[in-house]
């Protein structure tokens, strides 16, 4: 098997207040990358453009590493790999279901050449796994100072759905109503739109970490919301309105206060 060089300047991810264990929380921000391989770079269509990354959301919600929360941040781009798809979505050409996108999230092509099995097997071993297995490392071990454990998997997306934010628990499967229906009201109660399970009801990562001990929930939030008010198209790294970001960022921290305020 062909050997691709492992991270040395970047590591795949970040785990913040790892041995903090004030709150039964974990969150994971899976999409908050942008980092690209060399082999990559050297593989996609010149000039193409990769939208649609959760853009600045490490940023929005800096205030869970000050509050201990642990978080996991990954630097990998989606485009390298999904870690909020299977390992048997790989269906079609479309990124809502391949583990390894083709296209872009606008349906352009992305490579040259197909990948070939060894580099899709070498990105599953280096990124994919191993965010995965430190979800369940964390999970596990809020599980030896608490009961019950909450995982919240952070979103954001850019079209216009009617909303400022999506709440996906696998349409009641991985939340319970009652505390899913509190979360709801206390981000309407921040002057948020709130919408739930559609179109967005939980990705791979709210399913398959849920249990009878871990509740997990999906929280996506609209571009517009967070970085600019405006429309946002075929771009990367989009500019930031920052009071607008530091406004939402203050509404987004008393959500979370209020959360942990509900679940002690």
């Amino acid at each position: 098997m062909t050997q691709l060089p492992v991270i040395l300047h970047q590591k795949p991810f970040t785990i913040y207040n790892q041995d903090q264990h004030l709150y039964p929380i974990v969150v994971s921000m899976p999409h908050s990358g942008t980092w690209l391989t060399q082999k990559m770079k050297d593989q996609l269509i010149q000039d193409v453009i990769l939208p649609n990354n959760d853009w600045y959301i490490p940023q929005v919600y800096h205030f869970l590493k000050a509050m201990k929360i642990t978080v996991i941040e990954n630097h990998i781009s989606r485009y390298v790999i999904d870690p909020n798809r299977s390992l048997q979505d790989c269906l079609n050409d479309s990124y809502k279901t391949n583990l390894i996108y083709t296209h872009t999230t606008l349906d352009d092509p992305m490579y040259l050449h197909p990948l070939s099995q060894d580099e899709i097997e070498q990105r599953i071993n280096l990124y994919y796994q191993p965010y995965h297995q430190a979800i369940k490392d964390a999970l596990s071990e809020k599980k030896k100072y608490f009961d019950h454990v909450y995982l919240i998997d952070l979103h954001s997306f850019g079209a216009d759905l009617g909303c400022d934010i999506i709440l996906g628990n696998r349409r009641q499967t991985t939340m319970n109503k009652t505390l899913f229906n509190f979360v709801h009201q206390e981000l309407e109660k921040q002057g948020l739109k709130v919408t739930d399970n559609e179109p967005f009801q939980g990705g791979y990562i709210t399913q398959s970490h849920a249990s009878q001990s871990v509740e997990t929930l999906q929280i996506e939030m609209r571009y517009k919301s967070y970085i600019a008010d405006r429309y946002f198209g075929k771009e990367e790294f989009p500019e930031i309105d920052q009071e607008l970001m530091q406004q939402t960022s203050l509404k987004l921290q008393q959500f979370f206060h209020s959360f942990i305020q509900y679940i002690q």
